[in-house]
């Protein structure tokens, strides 16, 4: 089958929760679950948020980040993570979109909060109610309740409402704009008319006229909405992918689904190369060519984002098991061409550990084979007194083991000789002298001269551990709070001003472990 070659461009701490990309695709942004927010700027430094609560949006505005979270309420950052402006919002904030001039903020009672764009309140007396979602369109917001009604708000007034339908209920599944302006909404009636239980439908409005251009019978909960320039697309949960091109008008119907994904979709993307939907355990992509191709996944693949600038698709997800480590954030270059691989080479980008990035403001690990993915650590810790290098117990190993390199062997006994218990004893005595101890090497102690930023990258090596029988297990580096940073042999760290200690502790199979640290000035 065809695929992209996938890359892990992140290793997150905790479960993501929300992904966005700056306007310009040059900076991206990440929530998790303990409550941060990492902002990866010009993708070379990584500064690190941490909210009150659990955050709840995230969204990029001109030259700032605008975080919300379910314990404070909303806050505005510099892409450097200073805080520009915050606004309480008693109950803390479920939802928030930005328009050009106003943001729309819904707290967690489902009620509106209307700010402008330095935070500053307008109107919290505002007649919506359990606020269900929220979609932008080129006047202000669309609001969706949860009893079915939709509203397009402007910041002032309500430049359209959906009649509501259905005695018993209704709700709105999905909705979003078409690329010619049209608002396609995913409707569930409960009971349109007495012994009808359920209806699943698709409505096309024209809100400018307050007409409805279509309605239709759908065999499957509609679940998303994209457009971009001339393509709208739509997914449902059985997995079907529908595009729809031209002026849609009176008669309109869907075609054939271009895509079948057979899991609920969660993401759509317009990609410059490819539609690209993301559900269960996949992401699948169809070509301008016709060329259909996928990329396997850890879990439900629930966040995305494209960049236009750079051609770049990045998606995360989680896999719903609090027993298995995080899902990393993903990365697909569409510059790059489509390669055929075997169905059970889908797996191998994301079980490559040894290549993700733990990212966070305090610290971020990687390999020797990524310059570019580099670790940092918190200021606070700059000029910490680490205490000095034991080198008396240094070199007693070291003469431990150049006493047990140069020790002779004994003649082999001959073929023909009876070995009694003694000499057996003895052999077997001269076997474990012959066989080198464990003993970990962290390298010499180094200063590093700092650049213009001041920060140095610099290597952290363990390839001199002595272990003849090469039955090392285990690599386990660790700094000077004990938090393990990284399980390779050696790697690359970009650390700012100051006194550093690290730890190297290696296992055998046997159990046997031995450690040794390094000091790290930079200067």
């Amino acid at each position: 089958m065809l695929t992209y070659e996938a890359s892990i461009t992140f290793a997150p701490h905790s479960t993501v929760t929300g992904l966005d990309l700056s306007p310009d695709g040059q900076t991206i942004a990440w929530s998790e679950t303990d409550g941060s927010v990492s902002i990866y700027q010009g993708m070379e430094k990584v500064c690190q948020i941490k909210s009150e609560g659990l955050v709840t949006g995230m969204a990029f505005h001109q030259e700032h980040l605008i975080v919300s979270d379910d314990a404070f309420g909303i806050k505005s950052y510099d892409l450097n993570a200073n805080e520009l402006w915050r606004r309480e919002v008693p109950g803390g904030v479920s939802m928030f979109k930005t328009t050009n001039t106003f943001i729309a903020i819904v707290d967690n009672l489902g009620r509106l909060v209307i700010s402008d764009l330095q935070g500053n309140l307008i109107n919290s007396n505002l007649p919506y109610s359990s606020i269900c979602k929220l979609e932008n369109y080129v006047q202000g917001i669309t609001i969706v309740q949860e009893d079915g009604g939709v509203y397009c708000y402007n910041g002032n007034q309500n430049t359209w409402i959906r009649p509501k339908r259905g005695e018993v209920g209704e709700s709105i599944t999905a909705l979003g704009f078409s690329h010619d302006g049209n608002l396609i909404i995913g409707r569930e009636g409960y009971a349109l008319v007495p012994g009808d239980e359920e209806a699943l439908e698709l409505e096309i409005w024209d809100t400018s006229t307050n007409r409805l251009i279509t309605r239709l019978d759908l065999n499957n909960r509609l679940m998303k909405v994209v457009s971009v320039n001339s393509q709208t697309v739509i997914g449902l949960d059985d997995g079907s992918v529908y595009l729809i091109e031209g002026q849609i008008g009176e008669g309109f119907t869907l075609k054939e689904p271009i895509m079948e994904c057979k899991y609920p979709i969660k993401t759509l993307s317009i990609c410059d190369k490819s539609i690209v939907a993301g559900s269960w355990f996949y992401i699948h992509g169809l070509t301008q060519d016709g060329k259909t191709w996928t990329v396997e996944h850890q879990g439900i693949v629930q966040h995305s984002v494209y960049s236009s600038k750079t051609n770049c698709l990045y998606f995360a997800g989680d896999d719903q098991n609090d027993f298995t480590d995080s899902e990393p954030i993903g990365c697909l270059d569409f510059d790059k061409e489509l390669i055929k691989v075997d169905k059970s080479e889908l797996t191998l980008w994301f079980e490559q550990k040894e290549v993700t990035t733990q990212l966070s403001a305090e610290q971020i690990y990687s390999d020797d084979t990524k310059m570019t993915e580099l670790i940092s650590l918190d200021s606070s810790i700059k000029n910490k007194d680490l205490g000095a290098k034991d080198e008396e117990f240094t070199n007693l190993l070291d003469a431990l083991g150049d006493i047990i390199e140069n020790n002779n062997y004994s003649e082999k006994i001959s073929n023909d000789s009876e070995l009694d218990d003694d000499s057996l004893l003895g052999e077997l005595l001269d076997d474990v002298i012959k066989n080198k101890p464990l003993i970990a090497n962290a390298g010499n102690d180094m200063t590093y001269h700092s650049g213009d930023d001041d920060f140095a990258v610099i290597i952290l090596d363990g390839t001199a551990t002595m272990n003849q029988q090469g039955k090392i297990i285990k690599w386990s580096w660790t700094d000077d709070t004990g938090r393990e940073i990284s399980t390779l042999t050696k790697f690359r760290a970009k650390l700012s001003v100051g006194m550093y200690r690290f730890e190297l502790r290696v296992s055998d199979l046997e159990g046997k472990s031995t450690a040794d640290s390094v000091q790290i000035e930079v200067v």
